[in-house]
């Protein structure tokens, strides 16, 4: 008979206790701790978590079922936030196993969860929802909030996820129901904390605050506050920042002098609670025209339709070359209104670009969130005009010799000053620049590339050299094509332990493998 050796024993252990722990299924709840499963519905957590989200206006009778809270997440229109707009939608997922299992009892064949939810809500030794204006807290008869009047108002949903023991407790902020003193029209800045406890226990309680703020836009804009467009193309981008949730779809309008307006386009609002429209259309040159948002009062901004815009006249020419003492030299540069030529990697260039279109109307820009640690120099500020031999301090050295792409930037802000780059939490939110941003011409940026080969040091040498035979003359030529990401990848396309193709199974194959060896020793 065959004798196990204690070494073995162990091995075969350790891989069955791995191989139920890959078996398991792991998610994340609402309030932010890890419950594992394994075909059960049990969990670990008694705890309440409770965590504030936001969703459009528009969202809201749209929310009813399990599926519908999943769909919303995964498409961007619930999202995680500590601020919510005035009459948009305020969502409180509460983890507690305790408070689904008792919304399941409570309900009957004749009960939705909101009935429900109400029923238990309004026996205050069951459940008990509050919320109440941390600005105005203090005061004689503050306001709280009435829960049973804004269901009554239509303006409360329940959904509950029972697979992932959380309520989702929604309610429209302009048909919540408060008691008290009433809610002054301009809420901008105002802190509401919300609680939620079962059985009036503090071991079962859990808080959230979030700021209420109004419906407000901003159009991101150039010198003297206008929005700049080249009248010689067709298509435009218009971009801006938004209080209102994400998902949100708003009308952005063209209005002016010329027949050709007014023009509307519907732009939605991304998870950065960014915008961007792009508008596509043959515009009068030369004339002003103004933009707003008709659905957020004050959301307005003068633009100016031109042949004459920076852009225009942005122009760049980078021929192949070597470092020299850290730098690079550009032929020629122009930068319109003035402004800087910056050198990016050209396997990143795909990355970092983004492509916008809109019935055949295209415009790219650089992601400044991705591009901000990608960028190998950048040059000196240069004035309006043209500029030759233009110098540019590498950031680093370059490991290998690379394909550069020189794009001119311009000074929107007119400081002097690179301000394009993505450096703190609040300027990382857009994705699109709100300052310095990239040349673009018919909707391509405005770019050359260059093969850049490494500096070498020279070798002195004391061999007596060979001698001379024909060589076929050097190339002059230079090149403006852009290496893809795509292509570079095939270039130098390695293959590790921790890529692709190195699953988990493939783990668990190799440590059993070497169990059975230590079980055969």
């Amino acid at each position: 008979m065959n004798s196990r050796s204690p070494v073995g024993r162990i091995l075969v252990l350790s891989v069955l206790a791995l191989t139920l722990a890959l078996s398991s299924t792991v998610f994340v709840p609402a309030g932010g701790a890890t419950v594992t499963e394994n075909g059960s519905n049990t969990t670990a957590n008694e705890s309440v978590e409770m965590s504030v989200w936001t969703a459009p206006a528009s969202q809201f009778d749209s929310l009813r079922t399990t599926r519908d809270v999943h769909d919303a997440i995964e498409n961007g229109t619930l999202t995680r936030s500590r601020t919510v707009a005035k009459q948009d939608v305020v969502v409180f997922a509460v983890e507690s196993p305790r408070a689904v299992d008792a919304l399941r009892r409570e309900r009957n064949s004749s009960q939705n969860a909101t009935e429900a939810f109400v029923a238990l809500e309004t026996r205050s030794d069951e459940f008990n929802l509050e919320m109440y204006n941390v600005n105005m807290s203090g005061m004689a008869d503050d306001p709280y909030l009435d829960v049973h009047e804004t269901a009554a108002n239509d303006g409360l949903r329940v959904v509950p996820d029972e697979g992932n023991d959380t309520l989702y407790v929604a309610m429209k902020h302009d048909r919540i129901v408060f008691e008290g003193w009433p809610i002054p029209s301009d809420i901008s800045g105002m802190i509401y904390n919300a609680s939620f406890s079962i059985n009036d226990s503090a071991q079962y309680r859990a808080s959230a605050e979030f700021r209420l703020v109004n419906r407000t836009f901003r159009f991101d804009t150039g010198s003297g506050d206008v929005i700049r467009l080249g009248g010689q193309f067709r298509c435009h981008l218009i971009t801006g920042q938004t209080s209102v949730a994400p998902g949100t779809e708003l009308p952005i309008r063209l209005n002016g002098s010329d027949p050709t307006y007014p023009i509307q386009e519907t732009a939605v609002v991304d998870t950065q609670q960014s915008v961007k429209a792009i508008v596509d259309a043959d515009l009068p040159t030369n004339v002003t025209f103004e933009v707003s948002v008709p659905t957020i009062p004050g959301a307005t901004a003068e633009g100016l339709i031109g042949s004459d815009t920076p852009a225009a006249f942005s122009d760049v020419r980078f021929d192949p070359q070597s470092v020299q003492n850290g730098t690079v030299t550009l032929d020629r540069a122009m930068t319109g209104g003035g402004g800087f030529v910056v050198l990016y990697p050209a396997s990143v260039v795909d990355e970092i670009a983004t492509r916008d279109a809109s019935q055949g109307c295209v415009q790219t820009r650089i992601n400044r969130s991705l591009a901000s640690d990608r960028i190998v120099g950048v040059s000196d500020y240069l004035v309006p005009g043209e500029h030759e031999n233009v110098t540019v301090q590498l950031r680093s050295s370059l490991d290998q010799n690379r394909t550069l792409v020189a794009v001119p930037h311009l000074d929107t802000n007119d400081n002097e000053s690179f301000d394009f780059p993505a450096t703190g939490p609040d300027a990382r939110r857009a994705g699109y620049p709100v300052t310095d941003g990239p040349a673009a011409l018919n909707g391509s940026l405005v770019t050359d590339a260059a093969l850049v080969s490494v500096e070498t040091p020279t070798e002195s040498t004391t061999s007596t050299p060979p001698a001379a035979s024909p060589t076929a003359s050097p190339s002059t030529s230079r090149t403006s094509t852009i290496v893809t990401a795509a292509q570079q990848s095939q270039q130098t396309e390695t293959t590790t332990a921790d890529g692709p193709g190195f699953t988990s199974t493939l783990a668990t194959l190799a440590f059993l493998a070497v169990a059975l060896l230590g079980i055969r020793g």
